[in-house]
């Protein structure tokens, strides 16, 4: 039901059990649920845009890798892994998984070459995962009630959320790492 104001030069509408703007067909309980739904949305799409993007930990350049091997060197000299993200220190190969044909489970090291939009995909998805986890614990710790929020990651992964992180990267030979 939806109240408007008497008042000629306000005529302003409100729902009346709620005070807020109307929002017919939806229930006052149904309207929260619906902007809980949309904010965690939009968190995870950044978190996921954002997920593609490997930034240096000395100077913070950004860069994504579209070819070659996983040890990265920014521009500054510092030497990372594209998979783990982590700096590479001494022999930046050690790092890597030596032994032909393995799992890496067991090893649990990186792999020197792998497919860099697999690697793109899977962080995207990882990233997209625990965002959805972390909006859900920080409703809770805000309003301790209501169900969590549900958000299809691989939907927003087959609508093409990684298409926007890679518009908005830098690619080699425009000031990222050089590999």
């Amino acid at each position: 039901m939806v109240f408007q104001c008497p008042v000629e030069d306000c005529r302003y509408e409100s729902c009346r059990k709620c005070g807020k703007e109307p929002h017919i067909p939806l229930r006052c309980d149904e309207v929260v649920q619906q902007k809980r739904q949309d904010e965690g949305r939009l968190k995870v799409e950044e978190a996921m845009a954002q997920a593609k993007i490997r930034k240096c930990p000395k100077c913070s350049t950004p860069f994504v890798k579209s070819e070659g091997c996983n040890k990265m060197v920014c521009r500054c000299g510092t030497k990372m892994c594209y998979i783990c993200r982590k700096e590479l220190q001494g022999d930046p190969y050690a790092h890597f998984c030596k032994v032909p044909h393995c799992d890496h489970k067991r090893c649990q090291s990186c792999v020197l070459f792998t497919n860099a939009e697999e690697d793109d995909e899977r962080a995207i998805r990882e990233a997209g995962l625990t965002a959805v986890k972390n909006y859900n614990v920080e409703l809770k710790e805000k309003e301790q009630s209501g169900p969590d929020v549900q958000i299809d990651v691989d939907g927003i992964l087959r609508q093409g959320v990684h298409a926007k992180a890679k518009a908005s990267t830098t690619r080699r030979g425009h000031h990222g790492p050089h590999y």
